[in-house]
């Protein structure tokens, strides 16, 4: 097998062995956790979320680790629970609405009372309309309901590539991926693109990027991958000044500066500003 990253069958069995072992090792620790909180009064009013930056393939694929866009690696696991009576109607249900981790921060700061409905830095959207409809208007039901497709990123610099690859950049090396409900089309630097029919071919072992029939759907989720990069948040972080004199040009030394190559250049930036 010449594929540089194939794992053996008895890789594979030593792999799901000792991932299944840590998965016994997280569920431990989570219970700990959990009835910590009843101890304290506390699990009434704590959201508690379970879930994971990726999965790991153990095989599939004939490949290990978590280096490429299949479902394996970016269908997470992502359970919410919120123990406001206000939840009760979605206990124990299953969604099958497409989100996406930078969801999670929109999610906290509603479940602590905040507002995202204006809020420029956050591009995610509160998942707390799903799970508690009760303190949701129709709109943000909606609104957390909508989404069409999802979005995920892979970046594999830092692998020890096949020889076809050495001569790629490292900026080449990374790739975009849109999943609707049916199809995932994965747009690379270094290529082939690849299309996937989701509903026909679950185990993604049917490239369609050059199917006729599948054309259409091709330059539709190209397009919609475009628009996902022109709407991208891109402004720069701003401090707003205090009218407080005892924090007179220690705001200029708080935060993070982008923009700036020098921490120096933006705090006096900043301090200039604020005088």
């Amino acid at each position: 097998n010449q594929n540089p990253f194939a794992v053996t069958a008895d890789e594979a069995r030593s792999i799901i062995a000792l991932t299944y072992g840590m998965i016994t090792m997280i569920d431990d620790a989570i219970g700990r956790v959990l009835q910590r909180l009843k101890e304290l009064g506390l699990a009434e009013n704590t959201v508690v979320i379970f879930t994971s930056d990726h999965g790991d393939y153990m095989g599939d694929h004939w490949l290990g680790e978590k280096d490429w866009l299949h479902e394996e690696i970016v269908h997470v696991p992502l359970i919410v629970v919120d123990p406001r009576t206000d939840a009760d109607a979605t206990r124990g249900t299953i969604s099958s609405v497409l989100v996406e981790s930078i969801d999670l921060a929109p999610t906290f700061v509603e479940a602590l009372g905040g507002s995202v409905e204006d809020n420029l830095w956050l591009e995610g959207q509160s998942l707390l309309p799903l799970v508690n409809p009760g303190a949701a208007s129709p709109g943000d039901i909606n609104a957390a309901a909508s989404r069409e497709a999802a979005i995920c990123q892979a970046e594999f610099s830092s692998l020890e590539l096949h020889n076809d690859f050495v001569a790629s950049t490292k900026g080449q090396l990374r790739a975009t991926m849109i999943r609707t409900d049916q199809y995932k089309y994965i747009l690379t630097e270094i290529g082939p693109n690849l299309l996937f029919d989701l509903e026909q071919d679950p185990t993604e072992l049917d490239d369609r990027i050059d199917d006729p029939a599948l054309a259409g759907v091709r330059s539709e989720l190209h397009e919609r991958l475009f628009e996902w990069y022109r709407a991208r948040t891109n402004e720069v972080t701003r401090i707003e000044p205090s009218d407080d004199p005892d924090r007179i040009g220690q705001d200029a030394r708080e935060g993070v500066f982008i923009g700036y190559w020098e921490e120096a250049d933006a705090a006096a930036d900043a301090a200039a500003h604020l005088l």
